[in-house]
């Protein structure tokens, strides 16, 4: 039994546990309130409102990095632990104004969300180097985000096997003992825990000696390979791409394409990877060739960095800035200062680069410059100017003469009314409508808002999908319990057909080829087949869209198959359609389906 020595003792586990609660106490009660409020709302039915909850989990959940990089502050400029405590609490008091700064609002907005997003992300980067940030010591900055990335992937492996175990206990009580386990338990055991075992894990492995006193410290051999060996080719080659569309682009003198801002993003992500891991190692003599590539690195992105502001400026100009746009330039700002920096800088402080992207994520959060408030007063004076060119509006009153726009007007004009009141809300339009239609419109939501705003111009709304008038997304479903009456037909046929695929679905029966598809202007279903009769089509006398949209609401999720049914007979052969998913967008009188998938009986006669 000597063995069981080697294994730590419940007291060193709970004295670690205990130790990690009395360093990070609002962290850890964080995480739990976190977590507790995430298990409870799996077991809640979707769709259902729960707007207070939902606020507290994302004030709760913000407060977990934020108190992290707080602690650690506190420990870098005193020793007294009732200061340290009182700096902690400097993330409650945020939590607590970020919590009633949130809507009050049945759903949680898309901004919300990016707005949260971004806290965290900036949250995270200040862990990463606020302990160091007045004490330029680049080897201890090194070591101690080294200790936070291991750390994490041994937390996330215990985390991991730990919920495979119980995962695999849940099952073996369900089918074993006939439990009756619930697939929500699954996930509440993940939210458990990811969201308070691996965090405790996580915090109760951090270093607490930021000097390092122990020198003992060897660079990973494993580490340097991933750099010098994966990371490193994949720079050269990302860089002989980008470096030969560079030059098509001068070349045509074509602007470049928008994806390419994401690929010189991730060239200097890769680059700017591979000198973070490689840093400890790039003064060792057989490595002097490591500061005169990533010299080089540098010079060889300026170009690159100049196309990636050229596109995203091009962007800009065409269509205004969007919050995506938003932080395509954010990042090509903050790559531009990173370039500059280590070009003329002879420091060449590795802390910049957390530093430049928690300052960049922060401030695009809150402030007159940060990305929701310059979205919004970019893409309303978009709205005024494209309103007022079109006579729209004159003097600063409406003249509701849309239906002469050109097709395209009228959608980039839907486009940002409904970008503006999705993302920013109906008081965007607070001095371009009348006060009555204000009211008007107050009551009303999502696109049926967009759609009235549009009308008061005299032009029906065109959404995403082209679709005029009202458009919402649709996903109709046949319940469980339901059945297909087979009788009269010989063959079953499952299909899964998406729209995307122009040539339709295609099977061979009896060597026969079928081929079913949908005509997309009429939405009529039509079978084809080559058996000794080419051209021959069945075509469905309903039209999808007379179903669906005949179908309300709330019965689309609890269909039956006789609900979604449609004969195509002819003197040759009997079928029955029968659609047990089918979803896209429609409006009030049109639809566009995207898919549909379910079954084929066939018949010969």
């Amino acid at each position: 039994m000597g063995f069981l020595k080697k294994f730590p003792s419940y007291d060193y586990i709970l004295k670690n546990a205990g130790g990690a609660f009395v360093r990070f106490p609002l962290t850890l009660l964080s995480a739990i309130v976190a977590t507790a409020i995430s298990i409870y709302l799996i077991d809640k039915s979707w769709g259902t409102s729960h707007v207070l909850l939902e606020r507290l989990l994302l004030a709760a959940s913000i407060g977990v990095p934020l108190s992290v990089a707080l602690a650690f502050l506190a420990e870098r400029i005193t020793q007294d632990k009732l200061t340290r405590y009182g700096i902690q609490a400097l993330s409650l008091i945020f939590q607590v104004i970020y919590f009633f700064t949130l809507p009050d609002t049945k759903t949680i907005h898309e901004a919300v969300m990016i707005r949260y997003l971004l806290l965290a992300i900036g949250f995270h980067f200040a862990v990463a180097c606020v302990p160091y940030l007045f004490k330029a010591d680049m080897n201890k900055f090194w070591r101690y985000n080294h200790a936070l990335f291991i750390r994490f992937l041994l937390s996330s492996v215990f985390a991991a096997v730990m919920y495979i175990g119980l995962a695999i206990a849940l099952v073996a009580a369900d089918y074993l003992f006939g439990m009756d386990v619930k697939e929500t338990r699954y996930f509440q055991l993940w939210t458990l825990i990811s969201g308070v075992f691996l965090t405790w894990v996580f915090l109760a492995g951090l270093p607490e000696d930021l000097e390092f006193a122990d020198d003992s410290f060897s660079y990973p051999r494993g580490l340097r390979i991933f750099a010098q060996y994966i990371l490193l080719p994949l720079v050269g080659l990302y860089f002989v791409i980008l470096i030969a569309y560079e030059a098509k682009i001068i070349v045509q003198w074509n602007w470049p394409k928008g994806w390419v801002s994401e690929l010189v993003l991730w060239y200097a992500v890769v680059g700017l990877l591979s000198m973070l891991l490689l840093h400890p190692v790039k003064e060792r003599q057989e490595n002097k060739w490591i500061p005169a590539f990533f010299k080089w690195f540098f010079y060889a992105i300026v170009p690159l960095t100049a196309m990636l502001v050229l596109a995203i400026t091009r962007r800009i100009s065409d269509y205004g800035i969007t919050e995506n746009r938003y932080f395509v330039a954010s990042m090509a700002l903050g790559l531009s200062i990173t370039v500059l920096y280590f070009i003329f800088s002879r420091a060449k402080d590795i802390r910049i680069i957390p530093i430049i992207l928690c300052a960049l994520a922060l401030l695009g959060a809150y402030g007159p410059w940060s990305a929701f408030n310059v979205a919004k007063a970019s893409q309303r004076g978009r709205l005024v100017d494209l309103l007022t060119e079109k006579n729209l509006l004159v003097n600063g009153k409406i003249n509701p003469v849309g239906e002469d726009l050109p097709e395209d007007d009228r959608r980039e004009l839907s486009s940002i009314i409904s970008y503006l009141d999705n993302m920013h809300g109906k008081d965007c339009f607070a001095g371009i409508l009348p006060d009555t239609m204000m009211a008007r419109i107050d009551s009303t939501s999502g696109t049926s808002r967009a759609i009235a705003i549009t009308r008061t111009f005299g032009f029906e709304f065109i959404g995403r999908y082209g679709i005029p008038g009202y458009e919402q997304y649709f996903s109709m479903m046949v319940r469980d319990d339901s059945l297909i009456n087979i009788g009269g037909y010989d063959l079953l046929c499952k299909f899964d057909y998406r729209i995307s695929n122009d040539s339709g679905f295609s099977f061979t029966v009896k060597d026969a080829t079928y081929n079913l598809r949908l005509d997309r202007e009429t939405t009529r279903v039509i079978l084809s087949h080559d058996i000794n009769r080419e051209g021959l089509e069945l075509i469905a006398d309903t039209t999808l869209s007379e179903t669906i949209l005949s179908i309300p609401s709330e019965k689309q999720m609890a269909l039956t198959y006789d609900d979604l049914s449609f004969d195509l007979d002819n003197e040759f052969i009997d079928c029955r359609l029968i659609i047990e998913h089918v979803s896209g967008t429609k409006s009030s009188k049109s639809v566009a389906v995207n898919s549909m998938e379910g079954f084929l009986l066939l018949k010969e006669k």
